[in-house]
C-alpha cells in the first residue's frame, strides 16, 4: 500500500469517481452523461443529466432532462453510472 492511497481514496470520495471521463471507444447511444463541472463556470448547471442521442468525431447530442437538446464536445462529458 502506497503512501498515497489516502489520498488518492479522498479524492475520489470526495469528488465521484475520478475515471468516469467519457471516451469515444466507450461512447453509446443512451449513455447517461453530465457536463463536467471542471470546464464550465459556477453559474452553468452541470448537475442536470442528460442522454447521449449521437456523435460525429468528438461532438456529442444530448437530451437533458429538462427537454434541451444540446451538443458538446466529448472531453466536456462525463459518465453517470
Amino acid at each position: 500500500m502506497s503512501i498515497y492511497t489516502p489520498v488518492i481514496r479522498s479524492l475520489v470520495t470526495s469528488h465521484g469517481d475520478l475515471r468516469l471521463k467519457v471516451k469515444k471507444k466507450d461512447l453509446k447511444r443512451g449513455m447517461l452523461v453530465k457536463l463536467d463541472e471542471k470546464h464550465w463556470s459556477s453559474f452553468v448547471d452541470t448537475t442536470t443529466p442528460g442522454m447521449v442521442l449521437s456523435w460525429k468525431g468528438k461532438q456529442v447530442k444530448i437530451l437533458f432532462t429538462n427537454g434541451h437538446r444540446e451538443q458538446h464536445w466529448l472531453w466536456s462529458l462525463r459518465e453517470i453510472k
